[in-house]
């Protein structure tokens, strides 16, 4: 297959079908052509076309209602977006899992008298449960930044009853294609049911990270040094996690001493507890793997 070489629509495309966002409502346009090539090019998706954006925002509430799956949107810049409005309201209050994704030329150029540009950035209180604004990627950086507020966005669509949720998304009019298996941007999860958590594999070698917490209960300490000594898990804590308990290590006497290059030393896999930790050392290891 073929798709665009901007990375934003790769992350976009590759989470919406890992997210099991299988529909999606295209209007034309120029600055959503990146996100429209790449979608075409996969069979995985389902591709209904609207050359009217207020009619392809009610035909994604039909499909969400009676398909209750999420139902993704595409539109280009300036007012094409603004269309959407009426049918994000009623799939707000409907709670139905609509996405849309809206193109354009970049928040630098609003207010400056540039054609088909205007101001997303803030949406009325209820036609979106949340707004991301995904800019070009240039480095890993925009590319680690962009993948965490797609997916906090796909995830919200979805969460307590779901609702509407927008994507705004930056292109750099490259025409430019890459041919072969879409690049995969890594997926997050969110589990509410302790039923459905992914089962930890044997032999992975596992971190948990106590960061500020209030005092634990004798209960709490026991079940948490319990699943420690049952995983071989090691608790890295600071002075303020208050844990005390088994596999307890001052996280900060490890972390000092290894770089993020001793690939032996990273976990497989990372739990966090508690509020932001003052341990500087082990959160930049961490962040590292």
């Amino acid at each position: 297959m073929s798709y665009s070489v901007e990375r934003n629509a790769q992350i976009i495309v590759s989470l919406l079908k890992q997210h099991g966002v299988r529909k999606v409502i295209i209007s034309p346009g120029t600055t959503n052509i990146p996100i429209v090539l790449t979608l075409e090019n996969d069979p995985f998706f389902e591709l209904y076309s609207s050359v009217d954006e207020r009619s392809a925002a009610y035909m994604a509430c039909g499909m969400a209602a009676t398909s209750g799956e999420p139902v993704a949107l595409s539109c280009t810049g300036a007012t094409a977006s603004r269309n959407y409005v009426p049918g994000l309201t009623e799939a707000f209050y409907r709670k139905l899992p609509v996405i849309a994704i809206t193109s354009f030329n970049g928040n630098r150029n609003i207010g400056q008298l540039l054609p088909q540009n205007l101001d997303r950035t803030v949406l009325q209180n209820d036609i979106a449960r949340k707004s991301v604004q995904v800019p070009v990627v240039r480095d890993e950086g925009d590319a680690l930044y962009c993948n965490r507020i797609v997916n906090d966005a796909l995830l919200e669509s979805t969460r307590n009853g779901g609702g509407p949720v927008h994507i705004n998304v930056e292109t750099g009019y490259d025409p430019s294609t890459a041919s072969g298996e879409l690049p995969r941007s890594r997926c997050i999860r969110r589990y509410t049911d302790p039923g459905v958590f992914p089962r930890i594999k044997p032999g992975r070698k596992i971190a948990v990270l106590v960061g500020a917490h209030r005092p634990f209960s004798p209960a709490e300490e026991e079940a948490l040094g319990t699943f420690a000594q049952r995983y071989d898990a090691v608790v890295l804590r600071d002075h303020t996690s208050n844990y005390h308990g088994r596999n307890a290590f001052l996280g900060t006497l490890a972390a000092d001493n290894t770089r993020p290059s001793d690939r032996e030393l990273r976990p497989d896999l990372i739990i966090v507890i508690g509020e932001i930790s003052g341990d500087y050392p082990t959160a930049n290891f961490l962040a590292a793997t």
